[in-house]
């Protein structure tokens, strides 16, 4: 009953994007900035790039820019078009709510992802291409995705304005990946070894190549605090 559910609210949500032509302005704003920062600041064909390392580098910050403009009418539109009573007021649990939209979220940004693939068959012909450390990338990219889609649901939940949603997410994405673990361990006597916990080496560590359970770890705890702050603002806006 509760995949039935699921997969209701997520094939609604995703058909959503399909049908919406302005989303597709996001695909092309990716694409174009991804490119234009490989090219320019990643010396595309200066370095080696076996594992399109220059392409990749730069996604936490694309992707940050990228996202809100994905999921910021996830739960803002629901809240602006006065729909969310009647949501909510179905028999579905809030988790399962909140679970479909962020897959649908998460489901439309692996596809943008996705179309780096004409410029690895083009490269293809130039570079030596390193598949497995082209995979570590998109496997990086993808989780690092799913984690800013989730932290972008989350936000969405808190207004109905647009604007102010993409704004919070944007600053609150930013944040996450400037975040420095020494900091942390100035302010609480941590132990040395936690800055190779910071989000963005750890993303670093995946288009290299060098993938650990730590990152892992750290991608899974984010999304899934995410999710769950998610749930408890919605169930809180229903009381």
């Amino acid at each position: 009953m509760a995949l039935n559910q699921l997969k209701t609210v997520f094939f609604k949500e995703f058909t959503g994007y399909l049908n919406n032509f302005s989303v597709f302005f996001i695909w092309g704003i990716y694409i174009a900035v991804s490119l234009a920062s490989a090219f320019y600041f990643g010396s595309y064909f200066l370095i080696d790039n076996s594992g399109l390392q220059s392409y990749f580098r730069f996604q936490p910050a694309i992707l940050a820019l990228i996202v809100p403009a994905v999921t910021m009418h996830l739960w803002t539109d629901e809240f602006r078009l006065g729909t969310i009573e009647f949501l909510l007021s179905q028999p579905v649990d809030y988790f399962i709510l909140v679970l479909g939209k962020f897959f649908a979220s998460w489901a439309f940004c692996s596809l943008m992802i996705l179309l780096v693939l004409p410029l690895i068959m083009v490269s293809s012909f130039f570079i030596d291409i390193n598949f497995l450390s082209l995979f570590s990338a998109f496997l990086g990219t993808l989780l690092l995705s799913g984690a800013f889609c989730a932290v972008g649901c989350m936000v969405s939940a808190l207004s109905s304005r647009p604007v102010i949603t993409y704004l919070v997410a944007f600053f609150a994405l930013w944040g996450i990946i400037s975040l420095k673990f020494e900091v942390l361990m100035t302010w609480f006597n941590l132990p040395e070894t936690l800055p190779e916990l910071n989000f963005s080496a750890l993303y670093l560590n995946f288009i290299s190549g060098r993938v650990s359970l730590d990152a892992f770890i750290c991608f899974f705890s984010l999304t899934i605090l995410a999710l769950w702050a998610n749930t408890a603002f919605i169930s809180g806006r229903n009381r």
